[in-house]
């Protein structure tokens, strides 16, 4: 009987010294920290990061500022062919009337430039951020050393 139980001891005694063995390697792995010109790096790609974000940021609100315009004058436009016509107007035959109009053709036509700029830029804004994907968003500490 004696040898049975510390046949169990023995193997009780290394699955735990096992269990330990694992655990303090699992905990090593997520802990581990950047050298510092690791941190330095990573710190340098994310002001760059920022700085192609805000040129991004600013050409897109440009784009949606001149869209907006246009937008306004258009609605303006709108108002007054629906005005000049009579009551019981509908929206078909204020269309033909503003398809007529040399400068609704040309604000239209920029609207629609403007919205295709716009998915242009957009676009253009989704490659910095896979460019700079690492920096891109925020992950918690103890998954930053595990690239």
């Amino acid at each position: 009987m004696t040898k049975s139980t510390s046949r169990y001891l023995v193997l009780i005694a290394l699955g735990a010294i096992s269990c330990v063995v694992v655990a303090i390697v699992m905990m090593s792995r997520g802990c581990a920290v950047f050298s510092p010109s690791e941190e330095a790096k990573t710190e340098q790609r994310r002001v760059e990061f920022k700085e192609a974000m805000e040129k991004r940021r600013a050409v897109r609100m440009s784009l949606a500022e001149e869209r907006r315009k246009i937008n306004e004058r258009m609605k303006e436009m709108v108002e007054k062919v629906r005005s000049s016509l009579p009551k019981g107007a509908t929206d078909a035959e204020i269309k033909a009337k503003l398809e007529k109009d040399v400068e609704w053709i040309s604000l239209y036509k920029r609207a629609e430039d403007l919205g295709r700029a716009l998915a242009d830029a957009r676009g253009k804004t989704m490659e910095v951020m896979r460019e700079y994907k690492d920096v891109a968003s925020p992950r918690p500490p103890e998954q930053k050393a595990l690239k």
